[in-house]
């Protein structure tokens, strides 16, 4: 799934942080968080509201930051639909 991750990213279709989600939220198709993202009732409630979808990853921001060669990222969102689709056939293969 990292891979994938880096893939989306490198397309300009990855936001990454709370400031970068909420900037481009009226794109966002997706929202993805780290399990112990500690701003995730909030982002969830918003979510909701504007029907975007809503992924909690089993690895924690550290691992989330890894994955982009950063600290720890507690939240990123994909603003593509496609890539999203993209996102979503990759986690079904990897489970």
């Amino acid at each position: 799934m990292e891979q994938i991750l880096r893939f989306i990213r490198k397309t300009g279709k990855l936001k990454i942080g709370t400031m970068q989600t909420i900037k481009s939220i009226r794109n966002v198709k997706a929202i993805i968080l780290a399990k112990d993202y500690a701003g995730k009732q909030k982002i969830i409630k918003l979510a909701k509201r504007l029907n975007i979808e809503i992924i909690i990853l089993d690895m924690t921001k550290e691992e989330l930051g890894k994955v982009f060669d950063r600290g720890e990222v507690g939240i990123i969102s994909i603003n593509d639909e496609n890539l999203y689709k993209l996102f979503l056939k990759k986690r079904r293969e990897s489970i």
